[in-house]
């Protein structure tokens, strides 16, 4: 304990993992909610931008994204509605180069970047009784990181954790990334990552080579070539190595409920900590034998099964006792 049960009844055609996720990303279109765009000037003198679903409630969710995602993300999308309408104040974030302009400075984001992260939760936990966090991806990387590694300090108002589809071990990510079957989502990470890449080579040509950004062809060579010389990791595999978050997982400072599916075309055997959660009182596992990447989706619901699930994790009352 805590590894919950498997209580996902996906449609027939999830049977796939494959198709699992993709077809959410083709099919599924939530109504963009009324966000306001706030953009705060972030500690190292460069942005970050928010976009906020604001009423006045004492409780707040942080929604942070996935890979070259965005707050206009159809998970986020739907994420932001559900736990609005559930009472929630909302803060969806945009990383840094993700929300249609470039930033200023060499850091950029990448999955163990929580910088940003803490800073929103330090500079809103005043304004709130309760903050909960909802990390997809590599933002659920980040989360656990974050709720996890000791990095930074937490403020009391952090309640609890929710991570969708975490790539635990980045190496082990991106060796599922590079099969042959999964070619489809490397071309499309990389249409928009290099061409952010070539941008950031004209800002600081002395750290970055156009020409090698530009003949990249996996995501290992793109962290190789960006990545990893703008924040300061020998390459590829160190920085997979420092910032997967799975070495800390067993060090929950709040209770964090991470949600993967067996079938997630993303994640090798290394993302599912099957072993830590058995030990812990704080970090959950929920893992699921179908729901692909980021998919989860239900026949007769206007919600995934994860949002879902997060939002029960977040309104629970009887921790740490807590089953779904």
């Amino acid at each position: 304990m805590p590894v919950l049960s498997d209580t996902y009844r996906g449609p027939w055609w999830s049977l796939s993992g494959q198709v699992s996720s993709l077809l959410p990303y083709f099919t599924r279109r939530p109504d963009l909610p009324d966000y306001e765009r706030v953009r705060l000037t972030t500690p190292d003198d460069d942005f970050i931008d928010i976009d906020w679903l604001k009423d006045g409630h004492r409780r707040l969710i942080i929604i942070d994204h996935g890979l070259e995602g965005s707050s206009d993300s159809q998970y986020i999308r739907s994420a932001a509605t559900l736990f609005h309408k559930a009472g929630y104040d909302v803060l969806a974030m945009n990383h840094r180069s993700c929300s249609g302009e470039l930033n200023r400075t060499t850091t950029m984001y990448h999955s163990g970047f929580t910088g940003d992260l803490s800073y929103l939760c330090s500079t809103y936990a005043s304004d709130y009784e309760a903050i909960y966090l909802l990390g997809y991806s590599l933002g659920g990387n980040q989360v656990s990181r974050y709720i996890c590694d000791g990095e930074h300090v937490l403020p009391d108002e952090i309640k609890r954790a929710v991570a969708i589809s975490v790539p635990t071990d980045l190496a082990d990510s991106a060796e599922q990334l590079a099969k042959w079957s999964n070619y489809i989502y490397t071309i499309g990470f990389l249409r928009t990552l290099k061409d952010k890449g070539l941008a950031k080579a004209e800002q600081f040509p002395e750290l970055l080579s156009a020409d090698a950004i530009d003949s990249v062809k996996t995501l290992v060579a793109f962290d190789d070539v960006l990545t990893a010389p703008l924040h300061g990791f020998d390459d590829a595999a160190d920085y997979y190595q420092r910032c997967s978050s799975l070495p800390y997982l067993h060090a929950a400072r709040r209770p964090l409920l991470m949600i993967n599916a067996a079938d997630d075309p993303f994640l090798g055997d290394r993302c599912y900590p099957v072993d830590i959660a058995e030990r812990s009182k704080a970090f959950h596992l929920l893992l699921t034998k179908r729901g692909g990447h980021v998919g989860f989706m239900q026949p007769s619901s206007p919600w995934t099964y994860a949002e879902e699930q997060a939002l029960a994790f977040c309104e629970a009352s009887d921790y740490p006792l807590y089953n779904i």
